[in-house]
């Protein structure tokens, strides 16, 4: 499972999965971006996975940590793209 998971996360260009959190902490600005990717369905019942992707929506002190990758979260994980757009499209410009 390890060598077919690290062989998918470089296919994604995903990151090292023991940076994952501070990664998507860091994409994300410490803001909620959930309504985002729940918009563009990354809680569709057609995932199979509940509501497990919208956690990498929400890193923050006050919200989720991804620890550990399950089997399930290759699903979130293949939507990389949907959870970048969400964290690019909450950051606020500074002019």
């Amino acid at each position: 499972m390890t060598t077919m998971l690290f062989s998918i996360l470089t296919f994604l260009h995903i990151p090292h999965l023991q940076y994952l959190s501070n990664l998507l902490y860091c994409a994300n600005q410490n803001r909620d971006n959930r309504a985002c990717c729940s918009h563009l369905g990354m809680s569709n019942p057609e995932l199979g996975v509940g509501d497990r992707c919208l956690r990498m929506c929400n890193i923050a002190p006050s919200g989720d940590r991804v620890n550990s990758v399950e089997k399930e979260d290759l699903v979130c994980l293949s939507n990389w793209n949907v959870i970048m757009y969400c964290a690019r499209g909450g950051l606020r410009t500074i002019n």
